[in-house]
């Protein structure tokens, strides 16, 4: 499984399925950013807004100039009430 086979899943709007390749890329590829906030938005829309937290820290700790996982860091902070970090 590869990051774009992954996204193709995401995209698809096959969502279990997206969770488990974007993982089996991770488990390859441990510092792949792009992966960790994608899995992020994965775990948002599964409804599990801690879960997206602890994915897009981790990709934001990889590659902090990821600008669109600082937006979605702040969407997720505001969902979890906690609008002064956001």
């Amino acid at each position: 499984m590869n990051i774009n086979a992954a996204i193709a899943l995401h995209q698809s709007g096959r969502i279990a399925e997206a969770k488990t390749a974007y993982e089996t890329v991770l488990a390859q590829t441990p510092a792949d950013a792009n992966a960790w906030h994608r899995l992020g938005i994965v775990h948002l829309q599964l409804g599990k807004p801690l879960d997206a937290l602890s994915c897009i820290e981790k990709a934001l700790a990889i590659d902090p100039d990821r600008a669109e996982a600082h937006f979605d860091l702040a969407t997720v902070l505001a969902m979890l009430n906690r609008r002064d970090e956001a």
